[in-house]
């Protein structure tokens, strides 16, 4: 009798062992076949991420705009108050210009300190942007500027000629708004032509030098005017840095440099355009 085992059931008799496949090699090898043929196939499921990459890309466009659009918002609104509140400021000099005119002349100090807050608040935002980047100190300084450009310009606006300060701020009105469109809807980018400015400044700068030691009225409004058309494209370059579709762009955070900028720009063509008309209606 062979040393291999037989079960006994009652009722079946005795029953040869089943084989164990994974003795032998062959019968492991048909077996893992049988198992392989019956087991399901399954498919990789295809993930196409293209859709979602575009409408991540699409959303992150869509908040960028939304982004600019606030940020040109909050700009124009700065920029609104600072020549609605200058304007109020001329508008004064309208109502009683010689007892004005009497006040200013016997407190000349109160020019000087606005020339000089205008002036330190320029070399603040040369030297020292980040301070225009941090409330409150931004409004602060923004404010302070207003008040002193509002009173230079009160000041001027008292010895001149209300048919010259009234052509001065309609011919400045129409051209801050013929500029702006343009610079809006043209495909030049004007700001590539920001570093050309630097040299036609420190040209206008030495020619003011020039006017201040041999005064000349004739001198003085030839200076004011080309200011004014500096200022012009300068005004250009700013309005396509705030839409933010250039090489050169204002940041998100800048909202009170660029309103101080816009408000200078408009500022200077308004003093170029006023000297002329003085000149002329002298």
């Amino acid at each position: 009798m062979s040393n291999q085992q037989y079960n006994y059931n009652y009722g079946q008799g005795y029953q040869e062992p089943q084989q164990n496949v994974y003795n032998d090699p062959e019968m492991y090898a048909k077996s893992d076949f049988n198992n392989r043929q019956n087991q399901p196939v399954y498919q990789a499921a295809v993930i196409d991420v293209k859709p979602v990459i575009n409408i991540e890309n699409n959303n992150t466009n869509i908040s960028r705009e939304a982004l600019r659009k606030g940020f040109i918002r909050k700009v124009l609104t700065i920029l609104v108050v600072q020549l609605v509140f200058t304007t109020l400021a001329i508008a004064v000099t309208f109502i009683d210009k010689e007892n004005t005119r009497k006040w200013m002349s016997d407190h000349q100090w109160t020019l000087y300190v606005a020339l000089v807050v205008s002036l330190g608040t320029i070399i603040i935002l040369s030297c020292f942007r980040n301070l225009f980047r941090k409330v409150p100190l931004n409004y602060l300084l923004l404010t302070l500027y207003t008040l002193a450009t509002a009173y230079f310009l009160a000041s001027i606006a008292a010895v001149s000629k209300s048919t010259s300060v009234l052509f001065a701020g309609g011919f400045t009105l129409f051209a801050v708004f013929v500029i702006a469109c343009y610079a809006w809807k043209t495909k030049k980018d004007l700001t590539k032509k920001m570093s050309g400015l630097l040299s036609v400044f420190s040209i206008l700068f030495m020619i003011l030098i020039f006017g201040i030691i041999f005064r000349s009225h004739f001198v003085n409004v030839i200076i004011g005017a080309v200011f004014g058309v500096v200022f012009s494209f300068l005004f250009a370059i700013n309005v396509q840095r705030l839409s933010g579709r250039y090489e050169s762009k204002f940041s998100l955070d800048d909202y009170v440099i660029a309103a101080l900028d816009l408000y200078i720009d408009i500022v200077q063509i308004f003093l170029g355009v006023l000297g002329v008309s003085n000149f002329l209606n002298r």
